[in-house]
């Protein structure tokens, strides 16, 4: 018989992830956190592209003195939504995943590793 997979897959890290899992709910909260971590990278990456553009938009404006643009209101406002230093940061990775684990019966540490073996997919 054939081999599906050359050894190289076999051994990459969801192939040894999968197989340390032994109950059917395990697989579905990591497939859950992979497939969000990956979506969520991916809407990142749309909004960073999205904001980048619109940046350039207003700096390319403002060259053409089209308009004038207050950075530093922008900068004040923006601080408002932004976390201040990395203890925000995980309070606010830890608060993602709590809510997305709410109400699912997936374990928060199953979830979590499908999660961030999403993001590094994506």
């Amino acid at each position: 018989m054939f081999e599906l997979f050359d050894q190289s897959v076999k051994d990459s890290f969801v192939t040894k992830s999968f197989d340390a899992f032994s109950e059917p709910g395990t697989y579905y909260g990591f497939a859950a956190g992979a497939c969000t971590g990956f979506a969520l990278k991916k809407i990142a990456k749309a909004a960073a592209l999205t904001f980048g553009a619109v940046f350039i938009g207003f700096q390319v404006a403002a060259q053409s003195d089209y308009l004038t643009v207050n950075w530093s209101k922008i900068e004040t406002d923006m601080r408002k939504y932004l976390p201040e230093k990395a203890d925000d940061e995980s309070k606010m990775v830890s608060d993602t995943v709590k809510f997305l684990t709410t109400n699912t019966g997936i374990a928060t540490a199953v979830f979590t590793a499908g999660f961030v073996s999403g993001l590094r997919m994506g």
